[in-house]
C-alpha cells in the first residue's frame, strides 16, 4: 500500500482503535469496530457514545456513495449519528449531495501533514529546552502531568489502562524548562508508520519552543526506528501548523467533518 492517503486512513483507524482502548475518561472497555464501505472506513464504538473521534467515517468518496444507506443504517442501529471525514479533493457534488439531503453540513476541519523521518540539522539540546523519552516506569509520573492539564482519571481506570502508556507503541517525549517537566507529546507506532499527537505545553511555559523541540525529537526517534513515514494533524493556520512546516512536514490533505452538529 503506497498511496499516502490510504496509509493515512489506515493509520488514523488504528490510532483511533488504540485511543479507544487507552481512554481515561471512560471506565468501560472499548468495543471498537471497523466496517468497510468501498474506500470508506466506518469507525464505531458503542461504549464511547457521542464522541465524533470514535464514531465517524473516514475516506467517504465516490465509490462509497452507493453504500451510503448501509452506512447510515449501521450508525442508526447503534444509536449514533453519522459523521463523515471527507478529503478536500473528494468534495464533489455527488459525494456531498446524499449527506446534505440527510441534514448534514460541514463543521470542523483539520489539516493533515506527512513527512519522511529525518535527523535534525541542529543539536536540539542547545535550544534551552531539555527533553527525554519516558519509559514504562515513568507512566505514573506521566499521569500526574496529564492531571496537571485537567485530565481526570479514577484509580481503577488507571490500573486497567496504565499498560498503554509510555510504551514502545505509544512513545512519550517530555520536555523540561528550568528543570520542570512542562510539555509533552506522543508518537503512536503502527508498523512502518507513526502518528504524532497529544502535544501540550503548560500555559506558563508557552512560546519557549517546546512544541518545535518535541516535533523534531519525535521525528528523530522515528528515523532511528526506521519508520517510512509519519503523520500528524493540526488546526489550519495555527502556530502548530507553522511549526510542522518548519520541521519538514508537508501538507497532505484537509479533512472536513460533515455532521448534523452545525
Amino acid at each position: 500500500m503506497s498511496d499516502p492517503f490510504s496509509i493515512l486512513r489506515e493509520c488514523i483507524a488504528e490510532y483511533t482503535r488504540f485511543n479507544a482502548a487507552r481512554s481515561l475518561s471512560c471506565g468501560q472497555p472499548s468495543e471498537f469496530q471497523l466496517h468497510r464501505f468501498g474506500e470508506a472506513i466506518a469507525m464505531l464504538d458503542p461504549e464511547r457514545p457521542g464522541s465524533w473521534m470514535y464514531n465517524r467515517v473516514l475516506g467517504f468518496c465516490e465509490n462509497s456513495v452507493p453504500q451510503v444507506r448501509d452506512i447510515f443504517a449501521l450508525y442508526k442501529k447503534a444509536g449514533e449519528p453519522c459523521r463523515f471525514d471527507i478529503d478536500a479533493d473528494k468534495l464533489f457534488p455527488e459525494v456531498i449531495e446524499p449527506l446534505v439531503k440527510r441534514g448534514l453540513g460541514a463543521t470542523k476541519a483539520l489539516t493533515y501533514f506527512s513527512a519522511k523521518p529525518k535527523m535534525p540539522k541542529a543539536n536540539l539540546r542547545r535550544t534551552g529546552v531539555a527533553f527525554e523519552r519516558w519509559e514504562p516506569d515513568r507512566a505514573d509520573d506521566f499521569l500526574e502531568l496529564l492531571k496537571s492539564s485537567g485530565v481526570i482519571c479514577e484509580p481503577e481506570v488507571w490500573k486497567d489502562r496504565r499498560e498503554y502508556y509510555c510504551t514502545d507503541t505509544f512513545r512519550t517525549v517530555v520536555a523540561s524548562c528550568d528543570g520542570h517537566p512542562c510539555s509533552w507529546a506522543t508518537m503512536f507506532v503502527d508498523g512502518e508508520y507513526g502518528y504524532l499527537a497529544n502535544a501540550y505545553t503548560m500555559p506558563e511555559f508557552r512560546n519557549r519552543g517546546c512544541h518545535s523541540v518535541l516535533l523534531r525529537a519525535r521525528m528523530a526517534d522515528a528515523k532511528e526506528l526506521g519508520l517510512q513515514r509519519i503523520f500528524t494533524d493540526v488546526i489550519g493556520d495555527s502556530q502548530s501548523h507553522q511549526n510542522c512546516k518548519r520541521a519538514g512536514f508537508k501538507d497532505l490533505t484537509v479533512m472536513t467533518l460533515w455532521a448534523d452538529e452545525c
